[in-house]
């Protein structure tokens, strides 16, 4: 999974000492999981039925810790209704409760100009929970990819 990061670095305060000049923001980091990343397995039932293609969109609510709190269906991703849908489901369910994170965090950003030269400096860190909409597809074959 790429890095999720979301810059909100809007310029919130703005003040000057002497010749600098310094502006603060807020930047979200994601969530990423940790290895070992358990995958969800096919389905024998459905692998014998010859059940095909099948996609479970979930979303993943992450605590400040980088514990698994609640999966729940997606709103970004619409799962394959079937005969086979709960089993597609659990499988998922099963592998994911299992996933640890690397923490979402929220960090408070100052940037500081002086002299012509601009860098951002990182004044605050902040583990915050988030939500992860994942989709999985069961392939023909038997196999399973992760997609956000």
């Amino acid at each position: 999974m790429a890095s999720d990061k979301v810059a909100v670095r809007e310029t919130v305060e703005t003040g000057e000492t002497g010749a600098s000049k310094v502006s603060y923001g807020e930047e979200f980091v994601q969530a990423q999981p940790l290895p070992p990343i358990m995958q969800p397995i096919y389905p024998s039932k459905a692998l014998k039925a010859k059940a095909g293609r099948a996609v479970v969109g979930v979303r993943v609510m992450v605590d400040e810790a980088g514990r698994v709190t609640d999966i729940g269906p997606s709103l970004l991703t619409f799962s394959t209704v079937g005969p086979y849908a709960e089993a597609f489901r659990g499988a998922v369910e099963s592998a994911v409760w299992q996933w640890r994170f690397v923490p979402a965090e929220l960090l408070q950003n100052e940037r500081v100009q002086n002299d012509g030269s601009s860098y951002w400096r990182v004044i605050r860190r902040q583990a915050v929970s988030t939500q992860i909409d994942l989709a999985f597809t069961f392939t023909e074959s038997g196999g399973v990819e992760v997609g956000k």
